[in-house]
C-alpha cells in the first residue's frame, strides 16, 4: 500500500517536472520565434522598368532581326512575343524628381533610333506602395514625375473603385486579368486596353478587333476595344 502511494506521488512529482520542463521549452521557443522576428527587417522591394516595343513595321523588323536557327530571334535578356507583335526589355535606368519620355530612353544605353524605327516604345514602372504593387505606363509625349509613385485619387480608380471582375474576350475564350488590371489603377495617364494587353506577360495573341476587355463594375458593365481609352 505504501508503496503504490509513494509511486503515485512520484508520478505527480514526476509529471509536474515534465509539465515544467516542457513549458520552459515552449516559453523559451516563442521568445526566440519573437526575437528573431522583431529584429528581422521588412524586405525592400525596388521598382522595375521596362521599355515595350510594339512592332509596327515588320519589314524593317525581319532586317534587323532576320529568322535565323537561334533559341531567341532577339537578344536572350529580352523577351520577344511573337504574336503581339512586342519586344519587351528590363533597363537599370533610374529617376529622380522628373524626367521627360525622350529623356528617360536616351538613359537606358540602346540605340533608340533603332527601336523607334520599327516600333512604338512605351515606358513601363512596375512599382511597390506599401506591400502592394502598381504599374505606370508612358507613352511618347509624357513624362515622369515622383509624385506618381504616390497614392494618387486617379480617374481610372475612381471609375472602377466598385470593380468585380475584368475579362480579356479572344477566339471565344475568356481570360480573367481582374488583379493585372487593378495594378494600373494608380496610374494618372489615360491609357487604352491596348496598353494593359501589351505588358501582361500570360496573354500572347495577334492584337486585332476580335479582341475586347470587359469590366464588371458595381455600377456598369463597360466593353472595350483594343484602342479605346478605359
Amino acid at each position: 500500500m505504501f508503496k503504490f502511494i509513494g509511486g503515485f506521488v512520484a508520478g505527480i512529482v514526476l509529471k509536474n517536472k515534465v509539465n515544467g520542463l516542457l513549458k520552459n521549452i515552449y516559453t523559451q521557443g516563442v521568445n526566440v520565434y519573437h526575437n528573431i522576428h522583431k529584429n528581422k527587417k521588412p524586405v525592400k522591394k525596388n521598382s522595375r522598368n521596362y521599355l515595350i516595343c510594339k512592332i509596327t513595321d515588320f519589314n524593317e523588323f525581319d532586317e534587323i532581326f532576320p529568322r535565323l536557327n537561334t533559341l531567341s530571334r532577339v537578344q536572350p535578356m529580352w523577351k520577344y512575343y511573337e504574336n503581339k507583335g512586342i519586344i519587351k526589355i528590363e533597363v537599370d535606368s533610374l529617376f529622380e524628381e522628373y524626367i521627360s519620355y525622350d529623356d528617360f530612353l536616351n538613359t537606358t544605353g540602346l540605340d533608340i533610333p533603332l527601336f523607334q524605327s520599327f516600333s512604338e516604345i512605351f515606358i513601363y514602372t512596375h512599382y511597390y506602395v506599401g506591400e502592394k504593387e502598381y504599374i505606370n505606363v508612358y507613352p511618347r509625349n509624357s513624362s515622369i514625375n515622383v509624385f506618381d509613385f504616390k497614392l494618387n485619387e486617379t480617374e481610372l480608380f475612381k471609375k472602377y473603385d466598385s470593380l468585380i471582375c475584368a475579362t480579356v474576350g479572344y477566339d471565344e475564350k475568356i481570360k480573367y486579368i481582374t488583379k493585372h488590371f487593378k495594378m494600373f489603377f494608380n496610374n494618372k495617364i489615360n491609357i487604352t486596353f491596348e496598353m494593359i494587353l501589351l505588358n501582361y506577360d500570360k496573354i500572347d495573341i495577334p492584337l486585332n478587333n476580335n479582341i475586347n476587355l470587359q469590366i464588371l463594375n458595381k455600377k456598369m458593365i463597360n466593353i472595350t476595344s483594343l484602342s479605346e481609352f478605359i
